[in-house]
């Protein structure tokens, strides 16, 4: 669907972006916190309506929005920091550059790139806090392989997070829209 007819409410990317990460650290949540295996009982015999499945969408999107939060502290002032080691010019949007023009592609660099940093990097920290939620917890089923898978995906998307983020820049940066 093309920009013009998209509504300016749905935007995959963003859900994406917090949605999927957030889900991962409630489902981990909701194995383990007896409160919630209470809510579990009481909804899973009854027949899944609207109200079950909002319920799991805007918990797991208000955690996502958490996880993204405390992204930025574990993830991205580190990077930041090593932009700056590097000596790399830190670029900022300079909004008093953008017109109705050069939105779309200002737009179209964040959904193709900061979005997918957003959810990689969001997602790696969803999978560490889970990861450490269940060798708290210490589930009857854990094993010492799925802390080394964990632990080698979170690597791989902290990996492919900072790509992501270079590549979001620089798109700003060859647009003309960035600021040193």
């Amino acid at each position: 669907m093309a920009n013009e007819e998209r509504p300016p409410w749905i935007d995959f990317g963003a859900v994406i972006a917090f949605l999927a990460p957030g889900f991962i650290v409630f489902g981990t949540y909701l194995r383990h916190l007896p409160q919630n295996e209470r809510w579990i009982d009481v909804a899973a015999p009854k027949d899944q309506g609207l109200g079950s499945f909002s319920l799991v969408v805007l918990a797991s999107l208000a955690v996502g929005l958490v996880v993204s939060g405390l992204r930025d502290l574990i993830i991205d002032w580190p990077l930041r920091q090593f932009r700056k080691k590097k000596r790399v010019k830190p670029i900022a949007v300079d909004w008093s550059k953008i017109t109705k023009d050069n939105l779309k592609y200002l737009l179209l660099a964040r959904d193709n790139y900061f979005r997918f940093y957003q959810f990689y990097a969001n997602s790696a920290v969803g999978l560490a806090i889970s990861a450490i939620a269940n060798a708290v917890w210490s589930m009857p089923s854990w094993r010492l392989g799925l802390l080394t898978m964990e632990v080698l995906v979170i690597v791989a998307l902290v990996i492919a997070a900072a790509r992501e983020l270079t590549r979001y820049l620089d798109a700003v940066s060859e647009l003309g829209l960035g600021r040193s």
